[in-house]
């Protein structure tokens, strides 16, 4: 840069270097790639869990939390836009939809797991707008594949997670009740001396009323 001024003939400068703030700092630790597929992973694992035991607890806070983490960052340093953001919560919102209120999986939950993907991925690549001329075709593979491998690991990982706190022998599993009782085994719900006065005839010693 000295060089460059010297050949521009300006002899009177001052070169003062650039500090990272810790803000600067902090943002930069975010968008590092790896940390980018651990929010993914915490966001994905997150919808899972929350998933297998509805109601807003600790699984949906810390989506919420890792989606917040993703996206500011991203947003801050130019990368994410504001229709990305909103993509991934319709997509989010056709994906709970199809669970809880449409039979089977069909259009909208595969609309809905597009439309994250695809905002988790656009969200990490130098797009202005819906222009992707700048987008380097190399930047958008790589992007893609930590989105698709964050969300396969998290998924198979917290399926493993679940197995083993609540299968049998494991650490909460004496919290599940898996003992089926059968009535081959001797289990029935009314006194087995009742069954063998069915087609019997009797007298009655009080009064009847069978109305209830």
């Amino acid at each position: 840069s000295i060089e460059v001024l010297e050949l521009a003939g300006i002899k009177d400068y001052e070169i003062v270097e650039q500090e990272l703030t810790a803000m600067d700092k902090i943002i930069g630790f975010l968008i590092n790639p790896i940390v980018s597929g651990i929010l993914i992973m915490v966001i994905v694992g997150g919808i899972y869990f929350e998933l297998q035991t509805p109601g807003i607890g600790f699984p949906s806070i810390a989506a919420v939390l890792a989606a917040l983490m993703y996206f500011a960052p991203l947003y801050l340093e130019g990368l994410a836009d504001h229709w990305e953001i909103i993509i991934f919560i319709v997509g989010l919102i056709l994906i709970i939809v199809e669970i809880f209120a449409i039979p089977g999986f069909g259009v909208a939950g595969i609309t809905g797991i597009f439309l994250v993907v695809a905002s988790l991925t656009l969200a990490m690549i130098n797009n202005v707008g819906f222009d992707f001329r700048p987008v380097n075709l190399n930047n958008f593979i790589i992007s893609f594949f930590i989105v698709i491998i964050s969300i396969f690991v998290s998924i198979i990982s917290s399926f493993y997670i679940t197995k083993s706190l609540f299968s049998r022998n494991r650490l909460f599993g004496s919290l599940a009740l898996e003992t089926v009782e059968s009535a081959e085994e001797g289990y029935i719900a009314s006194d087995a001396t009742y069954s063998r006065m069915v087609g019997r005839t009797g007298i009655a010693h009080s009064l009847l009323r069978p109305a209830g």
